[in-house]
């Protein structure tokens, strides 16, 4: 397989991972809101829990993350369109953005998760262990030139990219039941 044939491979799963992340990352800001209701309104006792400041902190650090994580997809991209494979800079400049990535995954196993919100990140983690396994199969696709290598990075790209859509929609639900 050409290089550029295997570069437009690698350069298609990467936007496509960046466009799901650019859907994930949420457009309203993720600190509280410090409104207070007009005074016409009266409490109902239905009114739900606010969020807790463990739930507020944990909820920013995975938006942050998946920010860092879609910047690193977005430089993987841009490295690859213009790929210079006999170039130690380019060759840094691509492993630092596989860096990032996994050192986001570390950092996603060894968050502090408030037990209300377990299921959400289970799935994130579950993304993320699916974008970690991607950077190891892309180094190897890109090392040897391997196109199935290549192939089964996007597919884990994928895979990540719909299990951390799925989580973001859970936060969301969960921030809007609790009223934020």
């Amino acid at each position: 397989m050409s290089k550029k044939k295997l570069v437009g491979i690698i350069v298609g799963c990467i936007v496509a991972v960046f466009v799901v992340l650019a859907i994930a990352i949420p457009s309203e800001p993720t600190s509280p809101s410090s409104t207070t209701p007009p005074a016409t309104e009266k409490p109902t006792p239905s009114k739900p829990s606010p969020l807790t400041t463990s739930e507020q902190n944990y909820i920013i650090i995975i938006e942050d993350q998946a920010t860092t994580v879609g910047q690193a997809f977005n430089e993987l991209g841009a490295l690859l369109q213009n790929p210079q494979y006999d170039n130690d800079e380019w060759t840094l400049k691509v492993a630092t953005q596989l860096v990032i990535i996994r050192t986001a995954y570390d950092e996603a196993m060894q968050l502090d998760v408030p037990d209300s919100m377990a299921h959400i990140h289970l799935k994130y983690t579950q993304g993320m262990k699916h974008y970690n396994s991607s950077t190891y199969l892309l180094a190897q696709g890109i090392d040897n030139l391997d196109a199935n290598l290549v192939e089964e990075a996007g597919r884990e790209m994928d895979t990540g990219a719909q299990l951390i859509l799925e989580a973001a929609d859970l936060k969301d639900e969960f921030r809007h039941a609790h009223g934020a």
